[in-house]
């Protein structure tokens, strides 16, 4: 089981978007403890970046869509079955 989310959210209401990264975190972490106590390396933490224009959000979009190549779950993003990659056509991707 991945240890880890990678997400882009948009929300119009910050309030709202700041409540809704509030409760993943702390379901998150609630599961990530019970790790912690098995395996101290484990760590609980999340972190909110603010997107900066255009070249920015795609950047990070290739980082969600890289993530399970990088941490060894999968060889491509695209073996990946929960990945939104499967949703975007090819000339929106810079996959660097």
């Amino acid at each position: 089981m991945p240890d880890r989310i990678d997400a882009i959210w948009t929300s119009a209401d910050g309030a709202a978007l700041r409540e809704r990264q509030r409760s993943l975190e702390a379901a998150f972490t609630a599961e990530l403890k019970v790790l912690e106590a098995l395996d101290p390396r484990c760590k609980t933490k999340l972190r909110a970046r603010h997107i900066r224009g255009k070249a920015d959000l795609q950047r990070h979009v290739d980082t969600c869509h890289f993530a399970p190549v990088r941490h060894g779950w999968t060889r491509e993003p695209e073996d990946w079955p929960h990945s939104t990659i499967h949703h975007m056509a090819p000339s929106d991707m810079i996959l660097t």
